[in-house]
């Protein structure tokens, strides 16, 4: 498949901003929980 794609994306942590965060507030999220 493709070197890179969603399917290969779907482990890796991924820095979303928390509710009510602000600019630099990030926690890092992992799509398999």
């Amino acid at each position: 498949g493709d070197p890179i794609g969603f399917a290969d994306l779907q482990w890796l942590p991924i820095p979303v901003p928390r509710e009510g965060g602000g600019p630099g507030d990030v926690v890092i999220r992992s799509h398999g929980g």
